[in-house]
């Protein structure tokens, strides 16, 4: 047998030295081939995981635009508070768990049993097969709108336990408030949360929300483990915008007036319903103008009376009686169809005309034009319009803007109601004349006779004065108004204008009670019988209206005061039931800004 050569030991070492390189060598080329798949063949879906993990995105948020009146009072405004939001996944330890939760009771009201459900780190849902399944419990609503300085104590309290900002969020936001309550509901409107949204519900919140609306913006930024964000480590930062501010026409201490001369109306009254308006007859700027019953934006209990929210000014027409009888006149003036001292004969309160009655509320005889308006006869003005004929009182009252919208920003405005005269029939053309078979709103009735008080004409009505971008200071002021002449003759007008101050000084005036001491009004009673569509007839309740403008002849105001079926008090027609409101809210108002007597003491001090 031969023998076998011995193995020298450096052959030995050489052997298991190489296959160790080998081994080395295979695990390399096996690490730089995982390295390469990783790092370059699956590098974006690694990168987006580990992105998803150390990059967090959050939403900025810009202020809704405020509003403001003409002297910057807030009116509408936003009052910073947090939205408290939770993900109770994170929340693994029940110690944790259970110090948050008391925490949250003790600022937020509820029980610790209360948020100690709602923060379990799992939930059980039902899946769509029908089977319950129990998932991780990522996100609970815990508060919205909390007090500021509140929520900042509880934020601090729950940082120090160890609860960071990816467990428990509290995220800057701000609550729509109406700081003067009840004053001017109607118009200004009111927001919704729907959806984490602030969604406008009607008014000026919604007709306007294109330019009060704000932006969202969105920050994005890498944290470290805890959720902290590091120092120059902001990706994306795009900012939001806050809404443009609006400043109305408004002046806050005359719209106080208003409504504190409502509140005393409607003890006085109870009307079912009653709104007035003032403007500046010579620029067409609303001033105020107020409603009741109204709401308070910031009570949702006061919701639920839908004649409250609803914006009666701009959205009722109604047969308003003899506040239009002015623009019947007033035409037949301008066209030279009769004189200030032209004699007409209103029949001793009744008159048959196309085979039926029309009559006044007392007898009136044969007496001049000025007597027609200061008595308010129905029978004196029905005859000026049949002088007229039926064409020129249909393009009468479309002068004066009947069927027209203001187009002031109100979501819902009336047009009025107006047949055309080939639908008239025999008896018509004396009843619009005098207010009856045509209907108008309160903002067109007040334009109408700020086309009597002013010279120039009717001015284009005016709620907004300008918006005001938050962002520059800068002011955007709407296109400038047109007026419509209505008077081609200023004598006309003039010859009309003393007639109407008859109203409140003659001694047969119907208005004596609109009078304002030591001032000259020049004003109109309105007073119609309100129309049942049920019955399909006139019923017993009663419009009552007055119109008037102070001093006559320069004014500084205009008022229209609607009192719709006042259920207290002697009174009867619009000199005794609206005349009085219009005298002590213009007193006041004149006051207010200054405006000197335009006439001497008659009275006895």
């Amino acid at each position: 047998m031969t023998p076998q050569p011995e193995k020298s030991p450096e052959r030995s070492i050489r052997i298991r030295t190489a296959f160790a390189v080998a081994v080395i060598f295979l695990i390399a080329v096996a690490l730089a081939a995982r390295f390469f798949y990783i790092q370059v063949m699956r590098h974006e879906y690694y990168l987006q995981r580990a992105q998803k993990k150390f990059t967090h995105s959050t939403r900025t948020f810009g202020k809704r635009g405020e509003i403001f009146d003409c002297r910057r009072h807030l009116l509408v405004g936003n009052e910073p508070c947090k939205e408290i939001s939770a993900t109770p996944c994170n929340i693994t330890d029940p110690q944790v768990r259970l110090k948050c939760a008391r925490i949250m009771a003790r600022y937020l009201g509820k029980s610790e049993v209360y948020f100690f459900r709602k923060l379990s780190p799992v939930i059980r849902k039902t899946a769509k097969d029908g089977t319950i399944q129990t998932v991780p419990n990522t996100y609970q609503m815990i508060a919205r709108f909390f007090p500021f300085e509140e929520a900042m104590k509880m934020e601090a309290e729950l940082r120090e336990l160890g609860v960071n900002a990816n467990t428990v969020s509290f995220r800057d936001t701000n609550r729509r408030t109406y700081p003067k309550g009840r004053m001017l509901a109607s118009i200004l409107g009111f927001t919704n949360i729907i959806d984490d949204k602030d969604v406008p519900q009607g008014g000026l919140e919604k007709k306007l929300d294109s330019e009060i609306s704000q932006t969202t913006g969105k920050r994005t930024y890498i944290s470290d483990r805890t959720g902290v964000p590091l120092e120059n480590g902001v990706i994306f930062d795009q900012s939001a915008r806050d809404g443009k501010n609006i400043f109305l026409t408004v002046d806050e201490p005359i719209q106080a007036i208003l409504e504190e001369e409502l509140d005393k109306a409607v003890e006085e009254l109870a009307p079912e319903v009653i709104y007035a308006i003032i403007a500046d007859p010579m620029t067409g700027r609303i001033l105020a103008l107020a409603q009741r019953p109204t709401f308070n934006p910031n009570d949702r209990k006061t919701f639920s009376n839908l004649q409250a929210i609803k914006n009666h000014i701009a959205e009722d027409c109604y047969e308003p009686g003899s506040v239009v009888k002015p623009l019947t006149i007033g035409r037949a003036l301008d066209l030279g169809a009769v004189t200030p001292n032209q004699m007409i004969d209103c029949e001793k309160k009744k008159w048959i005309y196309g085979g039926r009655p029309l009559t006044d509320s007392h007898a009136v005889g044969n007496v001049p034009l000025s007597q027609v308006i200061v008595q308010s006869s129905n029978i004196g003005t029905a005859k000026i319009a049949v002088m007229l004929g039926k064409n020129c009182v249909y393009e009468t009252m479309r002068k004066f803007g009947c069927l027209e919208k203001s187009d002031l920003p109100f979501q819902i405005e009336s047009r009025g109601r107006l047949v055309p005269p080939h639908r008239w029939d025999g008896v018509q053309i004396t009843r619009v004349a005098i207010g009856y078979s045509v209907q108008w709103s309160a903002l067109q009735l007040l334009r109408a006779h700020c086309g009597i008080a002013n010279p120039q004409g009717m001015p284009q009505l005016q709620l907004i004065d300008h918006y005001e971008d938050p962002e520059t200071g800068e002011s955007i002021y709407p296109p400038a108004g047109s007026f419509r002449r209505v008077f081609q003759n200023e004598s006309a007008r003039r010859q009309l204008v003393e007639m109407m101050i008859g109203v409140t000084e003659d001694a047969h005036g119907t208005a004596k009670r609109a009078a304002i001491r030591n001032y000259t009004v020049a004003g109109k009673t309105g007073t119609s019988n309100k129309y049942d569509p049920v019955t399909r007839h006139y019923s017993n309740k009663k419009m009552c209206s007055f119109i008037g403008f102070v001093p006559a002849r320069a004014p500084r105001l205009i008022m229209l005061v609607t009192v719709d079926s006042k259920t207290k008090g002697a009174a009867q027609q619009g000199g005794g039931v609206a005349g009085p409101i219009f005298s002590r809210t213009a007193k006041r108002v004149l006051e207010y800004l200054n405006v000197p007597p335009d006439k001497l003491l008659t009275e006895k001090e």
